[in-house]
């Protein structure tokens, strides 16, 4: 019996670790917005990458809380999934200036 237990418990932590390798990880970008639409946010890389396209979910979490703008500097931490770049949080480092009335 106690082998059945051993054995049990050593196959569900490898397959646990099996499952959680294949996720992907939270990764970090920063840059430019350079477009901001219904759903989707485009951002212009710092490191000269091509434009990226990422989608915006209603739990992504803004710091400080604001609607994101086009021209806004950013950090955007995502994740790669099957429907594309999803935001989880978006850090501002600097904020584009108002346009003039």
């Amino acid at each position: 019996m106690r082998i059945v237990t051993t054995l049990s418990v050593l196959i569900f932590v490898i397959l646990f670790l099996a499952f959680n390798s294949s996720a992907a990880p939270i990764q970090r970008i920063q840059g430019t917005i350079l477009e901001v639409g219904e759903g989707f946010l485009i951002l212009s890389p710092d490191d000269k990458s091509p434009s990226r396209k990422f989608l915006l979910r209603w739990k992504a979490h803004f710091v400080p809380p604001k609607v994101p703008l086009k021209g806004d500097h950013v950090l955007i931490l995502y994740k790669d999934k099957e429907e594309g770049a999803v935001i989880y949080e978006v850090n501002y480092l600097k904020v584009a200036p108002k346009p003039l009335q």
